[in-house]
């Protein structure tokens, strides 16, 4: 009997043991337990995380698709409406070159005018210098012939009066010519001197024409370019 109540009183000690660590055992697992449910309790507010940022990703993404779609159409009407623009410009454009093009052919055949009118004033020039210089040539026989018909007049009847009337009115007579000659010699003069400053005149206007041609040519061949730059 004793030795059935040792074995007892050790089965009962065995029991306390095994239920001490079956205590701590169900302690470990309530603990792990607890763990459990806290890390699914983690993992569900994760996923409930998750489930918004993806809703939320996926409006966002929704909502750039739209902005993109608004702004490939506002870039295409942009396009048209600046590929518009630039036609109207190139039209434009080339109206205003077709307009300086005709203006300027317009202003050239005026110079061309000019130039002609010019080359005739140099021509009645040429010709009234050449008719001075034929005028003088005239006076200057005028005047030798006058002098040479005084001198044999002098000698021939230098002691008679008539011989001296006569000398009279050959030095007058040659007198009078040789003023006819310079009045028509100035007059000459005079007439060249007028055609002169009209080609002078001429010139001058037909170079400034030229010039402005020229500047309107520079000022219109950029903006062509432009204009073509831009349809390009």
């Amino acid at each position: 009997a004793e030795e059935e109540v040792a074995r007892a009183r050790d089965d009962v000690q065995l029991s306390s043991s095994t239920a001490a660590e079956l205590r701590d055992a169900l302690e470990v697992a309530q603990a792990e337990a607890a763990a459990a449910e806290a890390a699914v309790a983690a993992a569900a507010e994760a996923a409930t995380e998750r489930e918004a940022l993806l809703q939320r990703a996926t409006a966002a993404r929704a909502r750039a698709e739209d902005e993109v779609e608004g702004a490939r159409e506002s870039a295409g009407r942009e396009v048209e409406v600046a590929r518009e623009g630039a036609q109207r410009e190139v039209e434009a454009a080339n109206e205003e070159a077709a307009a300086a093009r005709e203006r300027a052919e317009q202003e050239v055949e005026g110079a061309r005018a000019t130039l002609r009118e010019r080359t005739t004033v140099a021509e009645g020039v040429a010709a009234a210098l050449e008719a001075r210089g034929v005028a003088l040539e005239a006076a200057n026989e005028a005047r030798r012939a006058a002098e040479e018909e005084l001198a044999r007049a002098r000698d021939d009847v230098r002691d008679e009066r008539t011989a001296v009337e006569v000398a009279r009115m050959a030095e007058a007579a040659m007198e009078a010519q040789l003023g006819a000659a310079r009045a028509a010699a100035d007059a000459a003069a005079g007439g060249a001197a007028e055609l002169l400053a009209a080609a002078e005149g001429a010139r001058a206007r037909a170079e400034d024409e030229s010039s402005r041609l020229e500047m309107q040519l520079e000022e219109a061949l950029p903006r062509a370019a432009a204009a073509e730059a831009a349809v390009a």
